[in-house]
């Protein structure tokens, strides 16, 4: 079978093994198990594997015999005697009393089917003794409409939990069961509500229930179940966890169990079928038994318990509840409206052919209600009238919930979110399902103070066709919300927001991505809403500055470290001033940073192989000195930027097995800041100067003559006045017209060297012996035998054997880096950077010779390599960067501007999507000066200003003159910032407007008390740069079009 990343991903889980582990069992590497997970097909060898393992997993599975079962085996205390009772051949067995820890016996007797036991424990073998309980409720659906109404009964059980986490219960506090057939159960600890042991505690029980059923009749309408007071008769029974519910005629088609269920797989399980496949089997419980010693009463709910316990006894023995006294009111009034309802009714007809939307519901939809206290009846217009015009039951949903969740919380006593949610989600569903709500009635809109177009309208009661004859068309095409957008009055109900999402995602162990606007602090907001739950929290930024400032200003430091660079921190002082300079260098975590830069930028794993070992011929530290290498060995939570990310060595320091076990740490999650399209890039600049130099190194006669054309099509492009980027077919296009020679031949060879790349080199000290089939060599002072198999390179000044990486790993051998003495940083070269450009020259030209247009990830142009360099001709090679998150943690990510579809390629993960607006409360002004960009600002040489940069600057100066400086901030292109810095020094500009350059300030809320706002020209990123980088991103994928097409726009 072919496998993808989710499944491999998903087996891993169930079989609750490491990647590590998985590996083993599989007989492959780790590294080759995150890549999996990440997206990267696996091998046929490796499929074969994993087809193997499937099936001695299914054999296992068959020749189980006897499954587990699992016996509730909390601690009751001196209330250990329950009474059990169970089915056998159709009958039920006598009730019969058994201590609380003799349950499981009985379960056996029974074969474990259709076990029943009482709710209350007594303190003896009598009904009428001191009992204790926890808090019960059995939601079932009965009648020949029972498959109908289930989504009612689930609807119940989720506003039965809504209720006790409004009164500061936890999850694991509000256990929830389905039994198997068509109910759900769902226990309250006792401890939780400081429930005190009575004769009479069932009574109790059944007031407490009835008014968390007035609540849930609140929330939802007669859509909701209603409750199920036989339960609280004394004693009551209901199913032990799982028991068997053998299957019947009409429910369930086959065996299944009572199993506990999580909050989410309440929400997301909507149908019976899907329940009843997951009860196949019983279940272990969520929790361990020894939670049951952990609950503890909850202040808000003991509240709620001793305000129903002081109620006082009628003296028919009901207790007087003004809560159910009003439910049972409301609920007569209710059907007396129903049989009284007289008013005119509009036909699904008229609604259908009608040409638009009736005034009453756009006023609704675009407005809101009015009144006080009229969400429900508003809704349930809304429904009414999208059910009879033709629309889904879920884009009712969205349209209803989309206008319902800007209801002012004055005019309703549900708040906004998920509450809303839910209580929309009821009325719909309640209208969508029955057969009662066939009409649409004008007189509702009167009521509920909607605008009326009165006998204008076509489907009005009075309307009169044959006077406006008008028309009749079908609606079309209803554009529909997305119902993850909230909108929002003030930034801090935008922060309330993401804080409450963050919260769900963590807790659902789900995959996010959260685009509020710029300015709210959503890292801050997400650093510390994240901090509340877990104990570990890795934040990726986009840049240093960035992850300085969630270390400094919002972390608690205490329990976080910063990632930093093997390079100094900030700008490099001028070599002149020898102290500052001096200073900067010694800040450095690696004094031999600037060679592991460049060796990185050709593609070289220095954090993998050489730091791994710290090497004293790398850099002069013995292993386990490294304090850069030391960062990433950490329990605490760490601030990083986004490059880290994509290094496999590294994340699995962070993040992976590594990690002290004693210290017993939780899965982290990611908080991925600002993702940019570019960081899942890494470009290699392979300019003409490193070509020679690899072609003097490299022996190899095919990669020589590859590398000596590459070399003349760099200088060709650039003998050009003007030289233009090649890239997409063209560079394999010009490679073919200019090679002298057979470029089908140089190909074949070029190929056959890929199919050997996968070996390092490794350098020999001095040859010790050899046998007919191995040499002994000395390789940094240890002896190893190598096969002959491999290949030799001999060479007038070293000895090198090409060997598989694993042999190198085995033996602890460093591969040659060919990094020289000296402290000339040029001298830092590698190979490294030609196996991936072989093998993408390989793929790109079969691409090339089916004769179709391709995505390639090479590119011929003129760059600026590194800072402070001019610009000179090279190969750029963009190579995708695959995330090395395992999957199974959480990734959260913060943008205001993402393409969440491109999140999500990039990232290979589902993400869901939240977007919160705040109500704009600003003035944009747009001042022109003609035609300008930052071409037309500066000369030709990009140094010296023009006359329109002193027009603009001008008029800057006015607004700061008028306004005041000191409310400035000031955005603008690198080169015009560092204009306007050197003019604030000579005091032609004004030195307390704040300035950054673009790209500098993103993800920054560093400048949100400045008033006013000033964009100095626009980021406008080349075409040809944007092209490239697409088509590296989708490099093998389906052909993203490169042709650019200009149109003149008015401007």
């Amino acid at each position: 079978m072919s496998w993808n990343n989710n499944e491999i991903t998903k087996l891993r889980t169930i079989l609750n093994l490491t990647q590590a582990e998985f590996a083993d069992r599989l007989g492959c590497s780790k590294r080759s198990v995150i890549r999996w997970e990440n997206g990267t097909k696996p091998s046929r060898k490796a499929e074969t594997a994993l087809d193997t393992l499937i099936q001695e997993l299914s054999i296992q599975q068959r020749q189980q015999v006897k499954p587990i079962w699992y016996y509730p085996t909390n601690d009751w205390g001196e209330f250990k005697w329950v009474k059990v009772q169970s089915w056998k051949n159709g009958k039920r067995s006598r009730w019969s009393w058994y201590l609380v820890d003799k349950v499981s016996m009985f379960h056996e007797t029974c074969n474990h089917i259709l076990v029943f036991q009482t709710i209350g424990h007594f303190a003896e073998q009598d009904k009428m003794s001191n009992q204790i309980s926890n808090l019960s409720f059995d939601w079932d659906v009965g009648g020949d409409d029972w498959l109908k109404n289930f989504e009612r009964c689930r609807v119940s059980v989720e506003l039965t939990i809504e209720s006790f986490l409004d009164l500061g219960l936890e999850e694991h506090e509000i256990r929830v069961w389905f039994s198997g057939g068509r109910s759900y159960h769902v226990e309250i600890p006792y401890q939780c509500l400081g429930i005190e042991p009575c004769p009479e505690l069932n009574k109790l029980m059944k007031q407490l229930a009835l008014d968390v059923n007035s609540f849930i009749i609140d929330q939802a309408g007669f859509y909701a179940l209603e409750i199920d007071e036989t339960l609280y008769a004394n004693p009551k029974m209901y199913r032990t966890p799982n028991s068997i519910y053998p299957p019947k005629k009409d429910y369930p088609p086959h065996t299944t169990h009572k199993i506990e269920l999580t909050h989410q797989q309440v929400q997301e399980i909507e149908t019976i079928d899907e329940l009843w496949e997951l009860a196949r089997e019983p279940k272990p419980p969520l929790y361990d038994t020894d939670i049951f010693a952990t609950y503890e009463p909850k202040p808000s709910a003991v509240e709620w318990y001793q305000e129903i316990k002081d109620m006082n006894f009628t003296e028919i023995g009901r207790i007087h509840n003004p809560a159910v006294e009003w439910y049972q009111e409301i609920k007569e009034q209710f059907e007396e409206t129903q049989k009284n309802n007289t008013d005119v009714h509009i036909s699904k007809e008229a609604i259908e052919n009608m040409d638009g939307i009736p005034s009453c519901i756009a006023d609704l939809r675009t407005n809101g209600i009015k009144k006080n206290d009229t969400r429900n009846q508003a809704t349930l217009f809304d429904a009414v009238y999208c059910k009879l015009s033709g629309v889904e039951q879920n884009d009712a949903l969205n349209i209803i919930d989309a206008w319902v969740q800007k209801i002012p919380d004055s005019l309703s006593d549900t708040p906004r979110g998920r509450k809303r949610t839910a209580a929309t989600r009821s009325v719909v569903h309640s209208v969508y399902e029955s057969d009662d709500y066939k009409d649409f009635y004008c007189g509702t809109a009167k009521k509920l103070g909607l605008k009326c177009d009165y006998n204008a309208c076509p489907i009005h009661r009075k309307y009169d066709l044959r006077k406006h004859n008008k028309k009749i068309q079908k609606v079309e095409n209803i554009q529909l919300p997305d119902r993850n957008i909230h909108i929002v009055d003030t930034i801090e109900e935008a922060r309330e927001y993401i804080e409450e999402k963050i919260a769900e995602s963590i807790d659902n162990r789900q995959n996010a991505i959260f685009t509020p606007p710029p300015g709210i602090g959503k890292t801050t907001t997400g650093v510390r809403a994240a901090e509340q739950i877990l104990p570990r929290i890795i934040y990726a930024g986009p840049r240093h500055e960035n992850c300085d400032y969630v270390f400094q200003e919002v972390a608690q430091k205490d329990n976080w470290t910063q990632i930093l660079p093997r390079r100094p921190l900030g700008k490099e002082p001028k070599k002149r001033d020898k102290q500052a300079h001096a200073e900067w260098e010694a800040s450095a975590l690696c004094p031999m940073w600037r060679k592991a830069d460049r060796l990185a930028s050709l593609r070289y794993n220095v954090g993998g192989i050489l730091c791994a070992e710290g090497m004293p011929n790398w850099c002069g530290n013995p292993k386990g000195v490294c304090l850069w290498w030391q960062q990433f060995i950490t329990n605490k939570s760490a601030t990083l930027t986004h490059a880290y990310l994509f290094n496999p060595t590294l994340i699995d320091l962070l993040i992976g097995e590594k990690i002290p076990k004693a210290d017993n740490i939780i899965t982290p999650v990611v908080l991925l800041d600002e993702p940019s399209p570019d960081a899942f890039l890494e470009k290699i600049f392979i300019t003409t100067d490193i070509i020679n130099k690899t072609i003097k190194k490299n022996p190899n006669g095919c990669i020589r003559e590859l590398l000596q054309l590459i070399r003349k099509l760099i200088e060709d492009n650039l003998s050009n006045g003007d030289p233009k980027p090649i890239f997409g077919s063209g560079i394999m296009k010009a490679m073919v017209e200019t090679y002298n020679g057979n470029f089908e031949d140089l190909m074949f060879h070029i190929k056959e060297t890929v199919e050997h790349t996968d070996f390092v080199d490794i350098e020999a000290d001095s040859l010790i012996n050899g046998t007919d089939k191995a040499y002994q060599v000395s390789c940094n002072g240890k002896t190893v035998w190598i096969p002959k198999e491999w290949e030799v390179i001999v060479s007038s000044e070293r000895l090198l054997f090409r060997v598989p990486p694993s042999f190198a790993e085995d033996n602890e051998l460093i591969p040659a880096t060919d990094i020289e003495e000296d402290d000339d940083e040029e001298s830092g070269l590698t190979l490294q950077f030609v196996d991936d450009l072989l093998k993408v020259i390989t793929v790109e030209y079969e691409k090339y010779k089916e004769g179709k247009p391709y995505n390639s990830a090479l590119a011929i142009q003129k760059v600026q390599t590194a800072p402070n360099r001019k610009k000179e001709g090279c190969l750029v090679m963009r190579l995708r960067n695959p995330l090395q998150i395992p999957g199974d943690i959480p990734l959260l990510a913060f943008d205001a501007n993402a393409d969440v579809k491109l999140i999500e390629h990039l990232t290979r993960r589902k993400l869901e999507k939240y977007h919160v607006d705040v109500k704009m409360d600003c003035r944009i002004v747009q001042i022109l000066d003609g035609k300008y960009g930052i071409t037309t600002l500066l000369d030709k040489d990009g140094i010296k200003p023009k006359s329109s940069f002193f027009r603009l600057v001008n008029t800057i100066k006015l607004i700061a003159q008028d306004k005041g400086a000191e409310w400035i901030f000031l955005n603008t292109w690198k080169a015009i910032e560092e204009i306007l810095r050197d003019m604030q020094k000579k005091g032609d500009f004004p030195k307390e407007i704040l300035i950054n350059h673009f790209g500098n300030i993103r993800g920054s809320t560093a400048y949100e008390n400045r008033d006013i706002g000033i964009i100095f020209g626009a980021p406008c990123p080349s075409p040809d740069d944007m092209m490239m980088s697409t088509q590296a991103l989708y490099w093998d994928e389906e052909y993203v079009n490169a042709e650019l097409e200009e149109v003149w726009e008015q401007y």
